[in-house]
């Protein structure tokens, strides 16, 4: 079975709350495949803050240039 985490602020991370859930082969829908974080809002918060440092000044400054049609 392959686990993921959360990647937050450049970290690989569990979810806050240490909850996760999993999935199931389509094939046999018994077979355990992988398991995830079960992110909630304090997860979403977290990365949101991440966001907001990594681009100072949000929607006033556009940190990508917009590309011509």
């Amino acid at each position: 079975m392959q686990t993921y985490q959360n990647f937050i602020d450049g970290q690989w991370a569990d979810a806050a709350s240490g909850r996760t859930f999993q999935t199931l082969n389509p094939a046999n829908n018994t077979e355990v495949v992988a398991q995830y974080p079960a992110g909630d809002a304090d997860d979403a918060k977290a990365a949101l803050d991440a966001a907001a440092r990594a681009f100072p000044g949000g929607r006033r400054r556009r940190p990508w240039r917009a590309v011509a049609c």
